[in-house]
């Protein structure tokens, strides 16, 4: 089959303009259909960084991971104390989740309103007591 039968497969593309009064124009890029977790996703980003990392220490320390998965960003990259690295909020979870909650960070990195990047103190060091 031509491009001159049909038209141009380019031109077949549907674009989000298509539909302008569609429900499936996603924020940011970002895909829809999860209103709670957007209004809790909304709440963090108005928040500066420090509350942010608070609420997710606190989250972790009282193993509320409902409530850390929603802090956390889905492509995180995580920096343990003894330097190993973990790429992805599912494997960070599963690693909290069966682990000692670790320290509070040494650096991190905020992405719409989510922990992006975790580093944790190298082995451990100014854990609070």
């Amino acid at each position: 089959m031509s491009t001159g039968e049909r038209g141009s497969l380019a031109g077949a593309a549907v674009h989000r303009s298509d539909f302008p009064n569609s429900d499936l124009r996603g924020k940011n890029g970002t895909a829809t259909g999860a209103p709670i977790a957007s209004r809790v996703h909304e709440r963090f980003r108005s928040c500066p960084p420090n509350e942010v990392v608070r609420a997710a220490h606190d989250a972790m320390l009282a193993s509320d991971w409902d409530r850390l998965r929603l802090i956390l960003h889905p492509y995180l990259h995580w920096t343990a104390a003894d330097g190993s690295r973990l790429r992805g909020r599912t494997k960070v979870m599963d690693r909290l989740q069966n682990a000692a909650p670790p320290a509070e960070p040494v650096a991190v990195e905020l992405r719409d309103g989510q922990i992006y990047r975790w580093q944790e103190p190298p082995n451990g060091r100014f854990q609070q007591q």
